[in-house]
This record gives C-alpha cells, structure tokens and sequence, in this order.
C-alpha cells in the first residue's frame, strides 16, 4: 500500500501490485509506466485507490500457473472515485490477449484474456486446425482442469512456430506409428500365401508346384513428411498343395519385429499374421483368393517438444482382408511377359488407449476404425535359363502401382488432462498412389530345393520403402 495523504502517486516506472494493493490518494500512471498484478482465482480487486485514477502506459498481468477467460478486478475506486482508462496498452502473444472493461461508467476496471487458438491456426493444416478449435473450445467453456496447461502456453509460446509446433504435439500420428506401418504391409500380408510359383515344362507359362517354404527379410519404410521410419524384420513358413485340375491351396504363418526412431516416435512392435490362398491355373491365366488376418502390439513413446517431456503408451492393432488376383502370362521361348492386377480389400482396428507421462500433452485416444480398398495393376517381365537338366533358373522384374479411394485414417482423441467427452479429429495420411518396382532371381528343380530372393521399393508422396526378402523352399 501507497500512504500520500490525498496527494497523487504518479508511476513512472513499474509498480506491481500483487494479489492486493492501496493507495490512500490519486493514482496516476506515467505513459512510460507499467502497472504489475497477479492475475489468478480471487475476485479482490488487485489495486484500491481512494480517489480518482487516471491510467496511460502499460497493465500487464503476471500468470503464473492459472489461466482461464475469468475477469480480474484490477482497479477499484474508492466512494466517489473515479477510474479514467486512457487505453492503456495491454501484452499480446500469438494466441492470447487481453480486453478491459468498466461494467459501470468510470468504475471498476476489469481486466479478462481471450485466445485466438482457432483463427491463429489459419493457413496450417486441416489436423492442426482441428487441434486448434479444440483447445479453443476448451477455452471457451474455462475447463478448470486446463487451467495450468492454458498458463504455460501464454508463457512458452511466443512465436508462430511455436505455436504450430504446440498443435502438432496434440496430434495422435505417431502413437499409431505401428498401426500405420500394418496398414503400409497390409499387400504384403494379403499375398503372403500367394507364391509357389514355376514353369510349366519346357514354357515360360508360370504354374503353381506343391512346396514347404521359409523365408525371411527386412526393410525401412521413411515417411518424410513427418520425419520418422519404422525398420522391420519379417519371418514366415507356409506351403502349398496341388489338388489337381489346375487348383492348389497354400497357407502360411508369419511374424514382424519392427523399430520406429526418427521424428516424435520411438519404440518397438510385433505383428504375427496367417494367410491362405485358393489359386487356378487354366492355360495362361492364373487366378488366386486370398485371405489374412494379422494382430499387432507395440510399446512406443512420443516426444513432446513444447515441453521437452515424452510420453508412453501400449496398443494393439488388428487386421483382416481378402485379395483377388488375375494374371495372364504372355510367353515366348526364353522370356515372358506377365500384366497382372491385384484388388485388396481390408479392416484395420485399433482399441482405444492412453498415454501415459508427465507431460501435459498425454492423450486419450479413441477406438479407430479404417475400411481400405487398393487397386494395384502391374507388369512383371521375366526370363528361364536351364542351367542343367534338372535346374532352372528364373529371373524377372515389375514395374506396377497401387491406387487406394480411401487412403487416410481418422482418429479421435482428447487430452487427457481435459478430463471432457471432446474431441478433436486426426487424419493420418497414407499416399494415394504408391508406384512399385521388385527384381529378383529364383534357382530351381523341378523336384528338389528351390531358392528365390528379390527386392522391393515402393514409393509415393513423402513416402519411401526399401526391402528384401529370401526364400528357402522344397519343392514335391
């Protein structure tokens, strides 16, 4: 408090006054000055002044662990009094300000922070958009339970960047890491069962044999939008049997190990997969069903960069689909040309989980689920040379492409710090076209052991997958 004895105290400087003070006279501030307070809970006003106030320069509050859309009585006039507010200025940051107000003419001067979270959003993404209106929301309804989180960002984000950096912090994409990359394998999974392929006699028509197999093979899929990649390696067994007429059946079961690093996500995953096939070879033509189903666990943790803290969750994934195949083999004496077209059709679902951590950005994220339809049309060009009596050796190359209507996924999540039934929407983006070229070489007999290893890059708009793979089979 300020004792003057009806005199005028006049600052020139700062002058904080804190939870609640006085001055036993006329207050003015100086259009250097700057007027201090603790903006909080209490609804006391910060500053009484006995008589009349005249206020130029600065109010800034000091927040400092509260923040929500509640008006601070600032300056209380005493009987009489009167306060006159020459727009002072207020601060600013890129998401909140301040407007005051006097409810009654020349009375009490209030002092009430708004958040632009939605409108400073424009011109980013439509996922940070949707962050962005739910903290907005949030704001609007004064969740307590934000009130701390709210605080922190009027202190930490002071540009632009750091505020698109904050929304992208709220974003789900790399928790589903792992449910992301089954999604990306998921062609891989549908025709796992669908390879036990030979020449028929002396040809190059490509027929189907009875064989055991094993396999197995690494690869990285880099997805560069969001500066992450996943490493995998990947086993599997399976076989197939004529059954005659031109039919055959096969089977298979498999497992991939996989590790994300790079951008906010590390962490580790294991999918285990089966598949079957039905296959007819009628002359040229080979036509195959397949179906597959796949589960995947995973332990990941997620940077939190406004923050620095990380937080951890555990979640499943789960995967299902069929593929239908057609191709027809165009054969001269040592090469052949094979169009092909692949139509996959699949489900992936992912129960609803929640992070865990220090950090305030932990989320709760809802239960997805993600129907795909994927066209893959391709050309596979290839060649047979006897290297004796009994082995064959087939080489051969693809180009081709996979077109999906229903690229992109939507997940559901809130904060879990909210402790409210909003939520805001997430779209986890896969290319719509991914182009594809494999290569490889098959060593063979016609009864007896058969080797075969190829490799595969497949690449679309910031994505890139590199792999290979090897195959032991035997052949009946």
């Amino acid at each position: 408090s300020v004792l003057i004895d009806g005199s005028t105290f006049t600052n020139y400087g700062t002058y904080n006054v804190g939870d609640a003070s006085s001055v036993e006279g006329y207050f003015t501030q100086d259009a250097a000055g700057t007027l201090t307070f603790n903006f909080g809970t209490s609804t006391l006003p910060r500053l009484t002044v006995q008589y009349d106030t005249n206020l130029y320069g600065t109010v800034r509050p000091i927040v400092s662990g509260w923040l929500l859309p509640i008006a601070n009585a600032v300056i209380a006039p005493g009987p009489g009094a009167a306060v006159y507010n020459y727009y002072a200025a207020t601060p600013s940051t890129p998401i909140f300000g301040w407007n005051y107000a006097q409810p009654e003419p020349f009375g009490t001067f209030y002092m009430t922070p708004f958040a632009t979270f939605a409108s400073a959003a424009g011109g980013l993404d439509a996922n940070e958009q949707s962050a962005a209106a739910y903290l907005q929301g949030q704001w609007n309804a004064a969740n307590p339970n934000l009130a701390g989180f709210f605080a922190a960002l009027y202190s930490g984000i002071d540009t632009p960047a750091a505020y698109q950096t904050m929304l992208d912090d709220l974003l789900p994409a790399a928790s589903q890491t792992f449910a992301t990359q089954l999604s990306d394998v998921s062609g891989s999974i549908l025709g796992a069962a669908m390879s036990c392929p030979a020449f028929e006699g002396t040809s190059t028509l490509i027929g189907e044999g009875t064989c055991v197999w094993a396999k197995g093979g690494g690869g990285v899929i880099n997805r560069y939008d969001t500066g992450g990649s996943v490493s995998s390696w990947a086993t599997g067994a399976g076989g197939q049997k004529e059954i005659g007429g031109g039919w055959a059946v096969g089977g298979m079961l498999g497992t991939d190990v996989s590790r994300a690093s790079g951008g906010s996500a590390s962490g580790t995953g294991t999918s285990y997969y089966g598949s079957l096939a039905l296959k007819r070879v009628d002359g040229p033509w080979t036509l195959a069903l397949g179906v597959a189903g796949a589960v995947g666990t995973s332990e990941i943790d997620r940077h939190v960069e406004t923050d620095g803290l990380t937080v951890s969750s555990e979640s499943t994934s789960y995967l299902i689909g069929a593929r239908a195949r057609a191709a027809y083999d165009v054969a001269f004496d040592r090469f052949y040309v094979r169009p092909m077209i692949d139509l996959d059709v699949y489900h992936l679902y992912t129960p609803g989980y929640v992070e865990e951590g220090a950090s305030a950005f932990a989320l709760s994220v809802d239960a997805s689920h993600h129907t795909g339809v994927t066209v893959s049309p391709a050309v596979e060009v290839g060649f047979r040379r006897d290297v004796d009596a009994q082995t064959i050796l087939r080489g051969f190359f693809s180009i081709g492409a996979s077109a999906t209507p229903t690229p992109d996924r939507v997940i559901d999540a809130s904060l879990v710090l909210a402790g409210s039934p909003d939520r805001f929407s997430t779209e986890i983006e896969t290319p719509a076209v991914v182009g594809t070229l494999t290569a490889g070489l098959q060593l063979y007999q016609d009864s007896g052991w058969d080797v075969r290893g190829e490799t595969q890059l497949r690449a679309g708009d910031d994505f890139l997958s590199v792999g290979g793979q090897l195959r032991l089979s035997y052949r009946f």
